[in-house]
């Protein structure tokens, strides 16, 4: 009789195994995933800590500012409504994560048109916010904010004064203070992109109505030179209201609008070559003023709307194909996920087999690592900052040490 458990038990595995590798997502494709739980809205924040993903405040459908907060579990596929943001409800804020931390700042409130300068920490392990010190910038909108291993920064975007700016601001939160650096570019500008990649800031397209200027530019921010740099133009478009996010060492700009045309194309970054490729379009067709984050090995787009302003909740997972010295990953069922990517001081991997290998961005064998538990724990404080692989049988994951 317990033989013939066993075997049934087997058989349900064996079938469940069947079932997720037929559903297996090939790379450079999009997914649709769970619908955001939240109202349906535009000019939201999204940003990634650890493996949850969180989006909240924005413009709903009726034309009202939101404070709604809620968090994204890619292992499951469910949302979960958090404690709603604490400062006024209000859309085209900023949003980004530090270490294991998220922040929301700046913005205006449709409803009525204050601005703000307020800049609140979200605490996932007790569900809390607290304000910090305030962006000591002019109070705006249409910024945009990325992290840098312990640090936070947030630039550009209009003022209350209908001013575009070019002005850059670095947060430490140990310190709890904000320090000036230096400008970006030579014009102002709103509605571009930002997101990091390692120890680098990056910050491209946008607009300037005021001057008649159009972005396409592409720059990259050294912390620990204070400069920044123009690379190459981030593809033959330019654009506005599009949505900029990482994953792993590369970069990613999709959607958004060319004038008064809607885009739907989806461009990957590699800050190694400086050069920009043409990924699989967004899933979810044209759209602007949308929201994207990533968390692990994948990239997430959601909400906005499309030309005859048709507001949309559906959400997309996008795979990038991993590729590395060991083993080129051609199908999602050979990788493994690692999170969180960038990573400072440890990552959790979540598949592989019993044993696995940590490599280095040449290719050579760092540590041996045995483990039977589900969710494997690295600690990296004794790794240089750089790109490293996990590799477990023919699986392989990728992630940045910062």
């Amino acid at each position: 009789m317990r033989s013939i458990f066993l075997k049934f038990v087997l058989l349900i595995l064996l079938c469940a195994a069947c079932i997720a590798v037929a559903f297996a997502q090939a790379p450079n494709t999009w997914m649709q995933k769970s619908n955001y739980a939240g109202m349906v809205s535009f000019e939201s924040v999204g940003f990634g800590i650890g493996t949850k993903g969180y989006m909240g405040t924005g413009k709903s459908g009726t034309g009202q500012a939101t404070n709604e907060f809620w968090e994204y579990d890619p292992i499951i596929d469910a949302w979960t409504q958090k404690a709603n943001f604490a400062g006024i409800a209000r859309n085209n804020a900023v949003g980004f994560c530090i270490g294991n931390k998220g922040y929301i700042g700046t913005g205006w409130d449709v409803t009525t048109s204050n601005y703000f300068d307020d800049f609140w920490e979200y605490d996932p392990t007790n569900n809390s916010w607290i304000m910090k010190a305030v962006y000591p910038g002019n109070k705006r909108h249409h910024a945009v904010g990325f992290g840098i291993g312990t640090k936070g920064y947030i630039g550009t975007g209009i003022d209350s004064n209908f001013n575009y700016k070019n002005d850059f601001w670095e947060f430490d939160p140990l310190t709890n203070a904000w320090t000036q650096i230096p400008s970006l570019g030579a014009y102002g500008r709103s509605e571009a992109v930002g997101f990091s990649i390692a120890n680098k800031g990056y910050v491209g397209t946008g607009w300037n109505l005021a001057q008649n200027q159009y972005f396409y530019d592409f720059w990259e921010y050294d912390p620990g030179t204070f400069t920044w740099t123009q690379k190459a133009d981030a593809g033959t478009l330019w654009r506005f209201e599009a949505v900029g996010f990482s994953i792993g060492d590369k970069g990613y700009i999709g959607t958004g609008l060319n004038g008064s045309t809607f885009l739907k194309d989806f461009m990957e970054y590699d800050p190694v070559t400086d050069g920009w490729s043409m990924k699989a379009d967004f899933g979810g067709g044209i759209r602007a003023r949308s929201n994207g984050f990533s968390i692990g090995n994948k990239g997430y787009i959601s909400l906005g709307y499309d030309t005859t302003f048709n507001l949309y909740k559906d959400f997309w997972e996008y795979t990038p194909k991993l590729t590395t010295g060991i083993v080129d990953v051609t199908s999602t069922s050979a990788e493994i996920n690692i999170y969180p990517i960038p990573a400072h001081e440890k990552i959790y991997i979540i598949g592989g087999e019993k044993n696995f290998y940590l490599y280095n961005s040449a290719g050579l064998l760092i540590q041996s690592i045995e483990s039977d538990q589900p969710i494997k724990e690295i600690f990296l404080s004794e790794l240089p900052v750089g790109i490293y692989f996990i590799k477990s049988g023919t699986k392989v994951g990728r992630f940045v040490k910062i």
